[in-house]
């Protein structure tokens, strides 16, 4: 497991993000419509939005449809997978909790949101969640 040699390596923080992917399959699609809800509210143009599709929207789709016929055991929730090489989940400063919060007053389009919860820092468009990060101790 990659875990294990990262730890071999003895940093002193590994920050984990993760984009809100649910094993699901139906529950796959609510993070991208709001991802791409998000996108649309923003204004980008279509080039970028094909490029989001195609390189983040799309192989997600793929991986879960491969998923459903691969008969490997389930994977434990990424917390369970950090604890189980001996990391320990770490806190936001309150700097980076502030940093977060400036960085979404900046943005120019309104219905963003940066929530803490359980040691991790969750970034929400219209309440739909978009991804978290957290970071881990050795």
């Amino acid at each position: 497991m990659i875990l294990r040699l990262v730890k071999q390596l003895n940093p002193k923080v590994v920050v984990s993000a993760d984009q809100g992917y649910n094993q699901n399959f139906i529950h796959l699609f609510h993070p991208l419509v709001v991802l791409l809800d998000s996108i649309d509210a923003s204004g980008s143009g279509a080039d970028i939005v094909n490029k989001i599709e195609r390189f983040l929207i799309q192989p997600r789709i793929e991986n879960a449809v491969l998923a459903q016929y691969r008969t490997a055991a389930k994977i434990a929730p990424w917390r369970e997978i950090f604890a189980s090489v001996g990391f320990v989940q770490g806190q936001f400063s309150n700097f980076t909790e502030t940093q977060a919060e400036c960085l979404l007053k900046r943005v120019q389009v309104r219905g963003f949101q940066v929530e803490k919860r359980q040691g991790s820092m969750f970034l929400y468009w219209q309440r739909g969640e978009l991804g978290s990060v957290s970071a881990w101790k050795c």
